[in-house]
This record gives structure tokens, C-alpha cells and sequence, in this order.
């Protein structure tokens, strides 16, 4: 399983994630917070009702045992759990981005 070595805010660029392997992440904060894996979140996806894309800032982050980050946004969510290996999937640099399947 993937497993952050440092979390850091990076203001103006997003979350920066390294990674235990050496690789590096830079995920910007708007489609991290669209991909919510909150059950109030998924409905929305699944029900196709659109997750704003107004500009967000992390207010807070915590660790949640040693497998996920919970996330408090300055839109008031703070619900959904990101485990590591759905944060290491949605990298989005050309390397991992590359690698996956596409939709």
C-alpha cells in the first residue's frame, strides 16, 4: 500500500503528497475536493449533480489511522476519508496519469 512520507500545502499550487517510493504529487485543490469519497459526495456523482468547482482551500488536515487523510475544506466539508491509495490514483502528474487506463 502507497504511504505518504510528507504532506504539505503548497498556497496557490495545491497539495504536495512524496510519497514513501520518492515519487512526488501536486494535487491541485478543486477536482481533490470534486472527488470526495464521502457518501453524500458519491450520490451527487452518481446522480450526475455537479460538485462546485469554486475555489476551495484546505483548512485543516488530519491522519486517519495509518491508511487514509480526512480533509477540512473552507467550503465547510469535512467528511470524506481519502485513503492513501486513492489519493496515490489520483495523482495527477503525466507519469501516473499515463499508467492509467483511460475513461
Amino acid at each position: 500500500m502507497p504511504e505518504p512520507q510528507e504532506v504539505k500545502l503548497l498556497p496557490g499550487e495545491g497539495l504536495k503528497i512524496t510519497w514513501r517510493d520518492g515519487h512526488v504529487g501536486v494535487y491541485p485543490l478543486v477536482p481533490l475536493r470534486q472527488a470526495c469519497p464521502c457518501a453524500l459526495c458519491r450520490d451527487l456523482r452518481q446522480r450526475q449533480v455537479p460538485i462546485p468547482d469554486t475555489p476551495v482551500h484546505l483548512v485543516d488536515i488530519h491522519p486517519v489511522g495509518r491508511y487514509a487523510l480526512t480533509f477540512q475544506w473552507s467550503d465547510g466539508h469535512r467528511t470524506g476519508i481519502y485513503t492513501f491509495q486513492q489519493l496515490r490514483n489520483l495523482c495527477p502528474c503525466a507519469q501516473c496519469r499515463s499508467s492509467q487506463p483511460s475513461a
